[in-house]
């Protein structure tokens, strides 16, 4: 095999599989809490250690001041994850993604002419079909997922 074809092959390979795990990367950030807030309230942004009452402002699990090292909220979370549009363009790039390897596919099961040729236009067709259908419900999934994720505490928003 010519070392160019190759070599043009596995370019756009490699750039494609850095966009998908960059886009994997932020759809996880964008819908997740980090894990040392899950179940509190607040962390030690030094440690992630739970913040506790009764220790005068220090974390007992570093010693630094929660002045000095910071408190990490679920609400502060909100701010440092990446935004909606920037996940729903990472579902993009991942449907993306899946609609160009399933195309590929689908044109080596049916390289050849004639009645083969068809049915494969016909099954691509109902492969951008399934796609723009995946894309469409996964837009209502994230917005679910990141209101019900980044909801606010309880009590917080209530006429305060």
């Amino acid at each position: 095999m010519n070392p160019h074809i190759l070599f043009s092959l596995a370019v756009p390979a490699v750039l494609f599989g850095l966009i998908l795990c960059v886009s994997i990367s932020t759809m996880y950030k964008g819908l997740t809490l980090p894990e040392a807030l899950r179940g509190h309230g607040g962390v030690c942004a030094s440690c992630f250690y739970p913040v506790v009452e009764g220790h005068k402002g220090v974390c007992p699990e570093c010693g630094r001041r929660y002045e000095e090292a910071g408190i990490l909220t679920p609400a502060l979370s909100i701010k440092m994850r990446p935004t909606w549009g920037s996940v729903v363009i990472s579902w993009a790039f991942i449907v993306l993604f899946a609609m160009v390897a399933s195309g590929y596919a689908v044109e080596i099961v049916f390289s050849a002419a004639g009645v083969r040729d068809q049915i494969a236009r016909w099954f691509a067709r109902g492969l951008v079909v399934v796609f723009v259908a995946l894309f469409a419900w996964g837009i209502v999934w994230i917005n679910r997922r990141r209101r019900a994720v980044f909801a606010p505490p309880p009590g917080l928003g209530e006429g305060a």
